[in-house]
């Protein structure tokens, strides 16, 4: 994956998540416009991407670069930022970040799609 290629605006958001007063978790996801918005390419992930990673309770659909952002983590969510020519929505949750070469430049996300 080029460098170069990290021209894909994504909206980052972190659900929140709230315990109610029987124990049950409620997550919370913010409303669109209202995150941080970044560029990255997004590249679908390979067959051996996906073995590699389905010791994470997941399937890896996707690998998404980006540069460092200290909003990203883990729990993160992204959606694809609608343009003029109308592109359709997508969105995916992070199941695991690396934080390339350990100098807060580069990330890498294992990502799923989230089809609704």
């Amino acid at each position: 994956m080029s460098l170069a290629n990290i021209r894909t605006p994504l909206e980052v958001f972190n659900p929140s998540e709230t315990v109610d007063d029987y124990g049950q978790v409620n997550r919370a996801t913010p409303a669109a416009g209202t995150g941080t918005i970044i560029f990255a390419a997004i590249q679908e992930a390979s067959a051996t991407e996906q073995m590699n990673h389905r010791q994470l309770d997941g399937v890896i659909t996707h690998k998404i670069r980006m540069r460092w952002h200290p909003s990203v983590n883990h729990r993160s969510q992204f959606r694809t930022v609608a343009n003029q020519a109308g592109m359709v929505s997508r969105r995916w949750e992070v199941v695991s970040v690396v934080d390339w070469q350990e100098r807060r430049q580069w990330l890498d996300c294992m990502c799923r799609e989230i089809v609704s």
